[in-house]
């Protein structure tokens, strides 16, 4: 009888030891899907702000390398107006001395004058 007993209760035990095992491996399972389900939406998450950032980027760069041309254009069409505004007074002064030389000469000495008493004062 005692035998019989601690025969029930081995197996009773042992039943108990085989729940508690298939429970745990069912707990084990259930986190490892979980854990697998966390770190797939965290890749999934981290490769959406990778690409928003990637996007982002490239719309910045895109934006940049327009206001750099635009900026170059502007500043070409500055300098060919300065060209031109320079080659028209270069012009208008060429044919002033053609046609008014004496008046020329006489603005030239009184320009050299005034700054050469201007130098003067300053280096004194």
């Amino acid at each position: 009888m005692a035998d019989k007993n601690l025969s029930e209760a081995t197996q009773s035990a042992a039943a108990s030891a085989r729940q508690a095992a298939a429970g745990a491996q069912e707990y084990v399972g259930k986190s490892a899907d979980a854990a697998r389900d966390y770190a797939s939406k965290g890749y999934e998450t981290a490769r959406q702000y990778a690409d928003t950032a990637r996007e982002y980027a490239t719309k910045g760069y895109d934006a940049a390398r327009e206001y750099a041309s635009q900026g170059y254009e502007a500043a070409r069409e500055y300098a060919n107006t300065g060209i031109e505004v320079a080659g028209r007074v270069s012009d208008n002064l060429s044919e002033f001395v053609r046609k008014e030389p004496w008046i020329a000469v006489a603005a030239a000495f009184a320009i050299g004058y005034v700054t050469a008493r201007i130098l003067r004062r300053l280096s004194v």
